[in-house]
């Protein structure tokens, strides 16, 4: 089962519950995440985060 983190949650409910910004959470996102040791999904996982934070930054 795929542990669901604290960015998708917040997406699931439509935005952000508090105060926090959807850059906050993806700058702490980013700060937390433990490489998995696979490049493949490391250059993935990367990817797909850089694409949320040029939306969040409204790039």
């Amino acid at each position: 089962m795929k542990k669901i983190s604290s960015i998708e949650l917040i997406a699931l409910n439509g935005g952000s519950a508090s105060e926090r910004d959807c850059m906050w959470y993806l700058q702490y996102e980013a700060g937390t995440h433990v490489s998995s040791g696979n490049k493949k999904m490391e250059d993935a996982y990367w990817d797909d985060w850089a694409k949320r934070f040029e939306k969040c930054a409204g790039v």
